[in-house]
């Protein structure tokens, strides 16, 4: 995990303090131990191979009198139930993961990270979507700041406490 790690935070605007999952997420990119799996069961599917690996099991595709369109057209609709089963044990992870909970309230489906968010968004809007960087607040929990409490607008969610609470004349 800590080589995609190091390729994610070099894929945006990140904090390295910015967790896994949630690079994961804005980047696009499934978990690495899923994209491995992903990539070995594909490679018994093309070889014709019997195989189960990480609660995953494909069939090979069947021999004889089928045509080659036929054989073509089995063989991707395999790869696409297994990308969707996948995808699924992805969002999962990521509905459960106690970690990048501000990202998960940006973007609580896993695969929507890039088609949402752009590849070259600033480094403030990647700061604000993972509550990661020189943020006051999260200066504050660390200990790093004496940020007064009792102000309402103090802290991680700054900036949707003053939208949610103002009014526009």
């Amino acid at each position: 995990m800590a080589i995609q790690r190091a390729m994610l935070l070099l894929m945006g605007n990140f904090s390295r303090t910015t967790s896994t999952e949630a690079l994961q997420v804005l980047t696009g990119c499934l978990p690495l131990d899923l994209e491995v799996v992903r990539s070995a069961l594909l490679y018994f599917l093309r070889r014709g191979k019997t195989v189960s690996l990480g609660g995953h099991s494909l069939e090979p595709l069947p021999e004889g009198e089928i045509g080659n369109d036929f054989r073509i057209w089995l063989l991707n609709e395999k790869k696409k139930q297994l990308d969707q089963d996948l995808l699924l044990q992805w969002k999962s992870r990521w509905s459960y993961s106690q970690k990048g909970r501000t990202t998960y309230r940006f973007l609580p489906d896993a695969t929507m990270g890039r088609r949402i968010v752009p590849t070259d968004f600033s480094y403030a809007v990647s700061r604000l979507v993972t509550g990661h960087g020189q943020i006051k607040g999260k200066w504050y929990q660390m200990g790093l700041n004496s940020l007064d409490v009792t102000d309402p607008y103090a802290g991680h969610f700054h900036l949707q406490n003053i939208c949610s609470s103002s009014t526009v004349d």
